[in-house]
């Protein structure tokens, strides 16, 4: 009965393991245009539109323009999202903004490209051309809503931004959003994130040109998972600071100590 147990403890860890940090991007190279995807196999680009991004070899930094079409920005291809018939994903970033300038900046925003501003979902460093009031939104996607606050994102500082999406249950999501390991506010939304056919995910630069700047800032991390991340496990994140990946256990290691533990099984037989 206790062997029995035991494997059942294993297989649930394994289980559990599968739902994990799954894509991370770094941002340190030092020329080129591919950031390297170092947990998956989807590596991202550095779209080069117009003024040219900087890369310092542990952040990329990207000039702005109140033009949308003529700064550099970075381009996720859509299947690093793990959007399924429910999803449950979370987005986790250390990035900085350097200049107020540029009206409804990004933080990331994807969707769906011919669906227009009516089939995306997005983070805005501001709303509209007034600092310190920043906005996630949808219009009509996943039920639309709008969720504003007013966050005073001090220039040149470096932010842990943490955003989950729950829709473990059909018709329903709920999202949260969290600023150096505090909560900061959520919204539920009766729709699911599976009914945007998505075909684009992008850092620093909305996919519509209608009087959306691109941001003026630095990537240092993104990082994408396929599981909710709690309170608790955003707070030891932001702890842990953007390097090391050690407050949520990888799946390799969950699936070791799964592994140790068959084996230890075995040999009591």
């Amino acid at each position: 009965m206790k062997k029995v147990l035991v494997i059942l403890m294993v297989l649930a860890m394994c289980g559990i393991a599968n739902a994990a940090l799954i894509h991370r991007y770094s941002f340190s190279e030092t020329s080129g245009t591919t950031f390297d995807d170092s947990i998956g196999t989807v590596d991202a680009t550095l779209v080069k539109t117009g003024s040219s991004a900087t890369l310092d070899g542990t952040k990329v930094i990207l000039p702005g323009s109140t033009d949308p079409t003529g700064s550099d920005y970075i381009s996720v291809p859509a299947s690093a999202l793990p959007i399924g018939a429910t999803t449950t994903m979370t987005l986790e970033l250390w990035t900085e903004k350097y200049s107020d300038s540029n009206t409804w900046a990004r933080m990331w925003q994807f969707g769906n490209y011919a669906g227009g501003e009516s089939q995306m979902v997005f983070a805005s460093w501001q709303q509209g051309s007034t600092p310190n009031t920043d906005r996630i939104a949808s219009q009509s996607a996943m039920g639309g809503f709008t969720q504003n606050d007013t966050m005073n994102y001090a220039l040149n500082t470096q932010y842990h931004i943490v955003f989950t999406f729950d829709n473990s249950v059909s018709g329903t999501t709920v999202v949260r959003w969290y600023k150096d390991g505090a909560f900061v506010s959520s919204a539920t939304t009766g729709g699911n994130i599976s009914s945007i056919n998505v075909d684009y995910l992008r850092l620093g630069r909305s996919a519509h040109t209608g009087g959306e700047g691109t941001i003026n800032g630095a990537y240092n991390e993104f990082r994408i998972y396929n599981n909710v991340l709690s309170a608790s496990d955003v707070l030891a994140s932001f702890n842990a600071g953007p390097d090391p990946v050690t407050a949520i256990a990888e799946p390799s290691s969950l699936a070791l100590i799964g592994l140790g533990l068959l084996t230890l099984v075995r040999r009591r037989k």
